[in-house]
């Protein structure tokens, strides 16, 4: 699927389903369940996920996801109807690695797929010189989410707030004081919401030690 869609100059358009939690507002709005960056007020359709793709010789130079909602009546170069999940996700992924742009938002469009099992792909593209930089960055934050789904279920009172906040100033020390520490909360005998939030603090502090950390969850798990 994906050669075929690196070989069509135009937009490119393909459906499919998304996992549990997963829902949107039929446009620009996607919320997951381990999504930090992204939230939806109001109305949120649980899917399908919806990605329209922009491609220029062989490469994607613009991807829109939406969940939920339906297509405006418009031409495109291609339109793949609704596809399986993980065979999209593995599209996805691959023209991921060669996108200059919209590389992470190719990312999240695989995560949300339905029974696809994505993260070994995600240690590629993060550890990949090769891909652009924001691909890269999107790769370890959504390992890191994977790590975390991986430790199991927060565990830990609501309103911990004092030892999220301690997690939190172990960031901000110094890089060679902050890693170490917060590898041994990630990986040590801790609460999962806090060794969750450590996994996320690591992976903004030093992103090549937090692959390793997150390797070494998932493939425990």
């Amino acid at each position: 699927m994906a050669y075929r869609i690196a070989a069509t100059e135009g937009e490119v358009r393909l459906s499919y389903g998304t996992r549990p939690g997963v829902c949107g507002d039929g446009r620009k709005t996607v919320n997951t369940r381990s999504s930090m960056h992204r939230d939806t007020r109001g109305w949120c359709e649980p899917g399908p996920a919806r990605i329209r793709l922009t491609v220029r010789s062989g490469r994607v130079i613009d991807a829109d996801l939406a969940v939920g909602g339906r297509w405006k009546d418009a031409q495109v170069a291609l339109d793949l109807g609704r596809v399986a999940a993980p065979l999209a996700a593995d599209a996805l992924l691959q023209l991921a690695a060669d996108a200059r742009d919209d590389g992470d938002e190719l990312i999240m469009a695989a995560v949300v797929a339905d029974s696809a099992t994505v993260w070994q792909a995600l240690l590629d593209l993060a550890q990949m010189p090769s891909v652009a930089e924001d691909t890269r960055e999107g790769a370890v934050l959504w390992l890191g989410f994977a790590a975390g789904d991986a430790l199991g279920p927060d565990d830990g009172a609501d309103d911990d707030d004092v030892r999220e906040s301690a997690v939190f100033a172990l960031s901000q020390r110094p890089k060679s004081e902050a890693v170490p520490a917060l590898t041994r909360v990630a990986q040590g005998d801790h609460p999962v919401h806090l060794r969750k939030s450590a996994l996320f603090w690591l992976g903004q502090t030093d992103p090549e030690r937090a692959i390793a950390v997150y390797e070494g969850i998932l493939k425990g798990s």
